[in-house]
């Protein structure tokens, strides 16, 4: 049911795409989704896996939120389990300014901050306990996001109906700045798909890109026969001929020698500081808001 609605969707808005494959701005929309929930990494720290900091006052979740608001996200959707929600809620809040345009007026001492400055707000979404044994793994937690986005939005309005999701892993350390040059390219029919030295998440990296209608289905198919790693949900990435955006380094911080290696690694990611007038990226709601509870089926 869900399929079809989608797909009315689709046939709607190829008509107002232009001749380029591009988007007008308001005729496109990218949801962020940051699995957590996943395979229990060996940190066997207190907080989850995903709080590991990767920079001085920095973590690795904050990097992965940061990532889909480079991309050019509209919403993003943070999937975990319940009982880690609250502190990872504390800690990135309700929204992310858009890093680029806060970027832009950081610069000019006599820019005013406003509310015309782009908030991405971030959601919240828990597996069903159901899943926690079955298919509790980095790809269903993605395919979760993507469907409880779907959902949500068309309950709004069938034109807020995602039409491509964009997902970045807070276990896959590397340089937003790629993203930012080719931003552009993301608001097209073509899938882009994150590589480093040609291998990218169909080989088992933590590395962003985006998926389709197509791309979903097929991972969804994959899941269904109880596979979990993302070589084997997502290898259908690479079959729609993606552009490939190649990264100058990478480091994968999903075991404790791993994450040695990052650190003591000449390369660093680095907290986006930029404070304009006092509005910095990450933002909390002054009133309480409940997270996102629906869960998913198959």
């Amino acid at each position: 049911m869900e399929e079809e609605k989608l797909e009315q969707v689709r046939m709607l808005r190829q008509k107002r795409k232009s001749r380029k494959g591009k988007y007008a701005v308001g005729d496109f929309h990218m949801s962020g989704i940051v699995p957590v929930t996943g395979e229990v990494l060996d940190f066997k720290m207190p907080w989850h896996d995903s709080l590991m900091p990767i920079s001085p006052n920095y973590l690795a979740i904050e990097h992965a939120v940061y990532e889909c608001a480079c991309a050019g996200v509209n919403t993003i959707w943070v999937v975990c389990k319940e009982g880690t929600t609250p502190l990872i809620r504390h800690r990135l809040g309700d929204w992310i300014y858009d890093p680029v345009e806060v970027d832009k007026i950081a610069g000019n001492p006599r820019s005013k901050i406003s509310d015309n400055i782009r908030r991405i707000p971030i959601y919240y979404v828990k597996l069903k306990p159901v899943d926690f044994q079955r298919r509790e793994s980095l790809g269903w937690s993605a395919l979760t996001g993507a469907i409880n986005s779907f959902r949500m939005s068309y309950r709004v309005s069938k034109w807020l109906i995602p039409d491509k999701y964009y997902i970045a892993f807070p276990y896959g350390i590397y340089d937003t700045a790629k993203l930012r040059k080719n931003r552009g390219n993301f608001r097209s029919s073509v899938s882009q798909i994150l590589t480093y030295q040609g291998q990218c998440v169909a080989d088992g990296l933590f590395t962003g890109f985006t998926f389709d209608r197509d791309v979903f289905v097929y991972a969804r198919r994959e899941i269904r026969k109880y596979k979990t790693t993302l070589d084997e949900v997502f290898k259908s990435v690479r079959m729609d001929n993606p552009s490939e955006i190649e990264l100058d380094w990478y480091y994968p911080i999903d075991s404790w020698e791993n994450y040695r290696e990052y650190l003591s690694s000449e390369h660093a990611v680095i907290k986006n500081e930029n404070i304009a007038n006092g509005i910095t990226v990450f933002q909390r709601e002054t009133t309480k808001r409940e997270y996102t509870g629906a869960g998913s089926e198959t």
